[in-house]
């Protein structure tokens, strides 16, 4: 009932937002709305070092923006056993981008649910991210804490993501990032009698943004982790790899 919901919902937005070429209505200055779709087709739906999911995977996000403030939508669909519902996600977040020149500074708050899996009960997250720009690249933090189900799991991911290349019509970007868990995260997500926190993994990304149109884009991506955790190699190896191709649209 509740992944019906989700994609009426999901496509009362798709519904709402293709009909017009571009929305923007000013309350006062410098604010408007704005809103698109992304839709990611995987290979391997990987989180936080852990793997769900492998064979075709699509990811649907609907998003709508108000000057900094964006409330999106998230999915995640295992095409190749349509009748099981292993796998099935529908998260919600809000989140609100305050910027001071090259620092930006983040807090959301993300609510998880699992339609049909009585074994994965739905959970919220507040996280807080901060990015600060730096000669041609980007540094970034990520602090989560779970304030619901798993009450106290905790996880930070720290990175940098840098521009290889880029034009008007197209960029090239690599993303370096390791990930960590604290003992609550690894007992709640990989093993109930860990009993330390640790540096879970280490990530490498390659992506494109290619626009095909104004406010049309296309974004190839390939991910690879390397398993740092002895626990975490027990559930996902010791390697992970994901190939990726996003479709967007905003106006």
């Amino acid at each position: 009932m509740i992944l019906k919901i989700g994609f009426l919902w999901f496509l009362l937005l798709v519904y709402c937002m293709y009909p017009a070429d571009s929305l923007t209505v000013s309350f006062e200055k410098n604010s408007s709305i704005s809103y698109g779709i992304e839709t990611d087709f995987n290979t391997q739906y990987i989180w936080r070092g852990l793997s769900f999911n492998k064979g075709f995977i699509v990811q649907p996000s609907p998003w709508i923006s108000f000057s900094n403030f964006t409330l999106s939508m998230w999915g995640n669909l295992p095409v190749n056993d349509i009748n099981s519902a292993d796998g099935n996600e529908i998260d919600f977040t809000a989140a609100y981008l305050y910027a001071f020149e090259d620092l930006s500074i983040e807090p959301s708050l993300n609510y998880y649910t699992y339609p049909d899996q009585e074994e994965a009960p739905s959970t919220a997250e507040g996280n807080l991210k901060a990015a600060y720009k730096i000669f041609e690249s980007e540094l970034y933090a990520n602090l989560t804490l779970d304030i619901l189900e798993y009450s106290g799991s905790f996880t930070s991911d720290f990175g940098i993501v840098h521009e290889i290349s880029s034009n008007e019509k197209m960029n090239l970007v690599i993303d370096l990032n390791t990930g960590w868990g604290n003992k609550k995260f690894n007992q709640s997500y990989v093993n109930p009698d860990y009993m330390e926190g640790y540096l879970n993994y280490l990530s490498i990304s390659v992506s494109s943004n290619y626009y095909l149109t104004n406010g049309i884009y296309i974004k190839p991506h390939i991910e690879h982790y390397r398993i740092l955790s002895l626990v975490l190699k027990e559930v996902s190896g010791s390697s992970l790899f994901n190939f990726g191709f996003l479709v967007g649209a905003e106006f």
